[in-house]
């Protein structure tokens, strides 16, 4: 990852070059005063149906799919996060407009909620070790 890619409060992964040991790391501002030797060894982390239960989103069975849609309702701010064929999730966030994308990592919605004013979640995402809610 470059440093232009994440934010303070991101969740990604950090991967040592000579241990290989995967941990969960927050990015803090003092990341950013270091070198651009360090943010190579940073990877998104993918976001699942159980991170997103683990962050206050409901389940909600879309039958026509046959698939299920995630809902996070922030009083009127509805953001709507759906799986897609392709690895990756479609959100639809509903703020005094709209905006529709389609999204694989959990910093991408972590931005996408700061975009809408959602910062209390963004920045208090639930993640464990390895990625896991």
């Amino acid at each position: 990852m470059k440093a232009n890619e994440v934010m303070i409060f991101d969740w990604v992964l950090f991967r040592g070059n000579l241990s290989h040991e995967t941990e969960l790391h927050q990015i803090e501002a003092d990341d950013f005063s270091g070198t651009e030797i360090y943010f190579p060894a940073l990877h998104p982390i993918k976001i699942t149906g159980e991170i997103l239960l683990a962050n206050d989103f409901v389940g909600q069975p879309d039958v026509p799919e046959g698939c299920f849609n995630y809902v996070y309702n922030n009083g009127g701010q509805i953001v709507y996060v759906s799986p897609l064929p392709w690895d990756s999730f479609s959100i639809d966030a509903n703020f005094n407009g709209r905006l529709s994308m389609s999204i694989q990592y959990v910093h991408e919605l972590q931005h996408i909620l700061r975009l809408i004013g959602i910062n209390d979640l963004a920045d208090n995402f639930k993640i464990k070790e390895g990625g896991q809610p």
